[in-house]
C-alpha cells in the first residue's frame, strides 16, 4: 500500500514538473508574441503620426495655394474691371 502511495506521489510530482515546464514555455512564447505585437503597434503609431503631420502640411500648402489662387482671381477681376472702365471711357470720349 505504501508503495502505491509513493508511486502516485512520484507520478504527481513528474506531472507537476512537466506542467510547470510546459506553462513556462507557453508563457515565454506568448510574451514574445506580445512583444512583437507591441513593436508593430509602436511602428503603426509612428506611421500614423507621420501621416497626420504630412496631411497637415499638405492641407496648409493647398490652403496657401487656394489663397494665392483667390488673389490671382481677384487681380484678374480687377484688371477686367479696369479694362472695362477704360473701354467705357474711350467710347464716351471718342465718338465712333
Amino acid at each position: 500500500m505504501e508503495y502505491m502511495i509513493e508511486k502516485v506521489l512520484e507520478i504527481q510530482q513528474k506531472t507537476s514538473a512537466y506542467l510547470n515546464l510546459r506553462l513556462d514555455v507557453l508563457y515565454k512564447e506568448l510574451n514574445g508574441k506580445f512583444e512583437t505585437l507591441d513593436a508593430h503597434v509602436m511602428m503603426l503609431d509612428a506611421q500614423v503620426s507621420q501621416t497626420a503631420r504630412a496631411v497637415k502640411k499638405q492641407e496648409a500648402l493647398v490652403k496657401g495655394k487656394a489663397v494665392d489662387s483667390e488673389r490671382h482671381q481677384d487681380r484678374t477681376k480687377l484688371f477686367e474691371f479696369r479694362a472695362t472702365q477704360i473701354l467705357l471711357l474711350d467710347t464716351h470720349i471718342l465718338p465712333p
